[in-house]
Formats: C-alpha cells, structure tokens, sequence
C-alpha cells in the first residue's frame, strides 16, 4: 500500500487537482490523508463533500508542517 500524506491550510485554489492527480494514479493500493491545519476558506467542507474516501485530519489551530506530518505518519497504515 502506499501512503500519501497531504498537509493543508487554506489552499482552497489547489487541493482539488492535487487530490485528483494522486487519485489517478494507476497503484494498486494508495491510502491518501490530508492533515488541515485550520484552514478558514472552505478547504475542510470542500474534502469532505467532494473526496469522501479520504481520511482528514483536522486540526483547529496550524500546529506546523513537522507536527501535522507525523500526525499523518501515525494513521497511515
């Protein structure tokens, strides 16, 4: 399986083609986690009404890149 670990915070203009980009990927197996860390401009609402399958992590507060990767690092499996 691979994992793709995808850190956010407020990039409303860029998460739908690189979330698109990786889910079109011809792997057999990919397990894709987006770790937000507190966006304000929709980018939340927008993953979870249009990518359902993802698994998001939200934080409330950015708590910066290092923190929020291994957030992701721990869930993926």
């Amino acid at each position: 399986m691979i994992s793709a670990i995808i850190l956010t915070l407020n990039s409303i203009k860029f998460i739908k083609p690189c979330l698109d980009s990786i889910l079109s990927q011809k792997a057999d197996r990919v397990e894709l986690i987006v770790v937000d860390n507190g966006s304000k401009d929709g980018t939340v609402i927008f993953i979870k009404e249009n990518y359902p399958q993802i698994r998001l992590i939200e934080n409330r507060v950015n708590l910066g890149a290092a923190k929020a990767r291994n957030q992701g690092i721990e869930t993926a499996r």
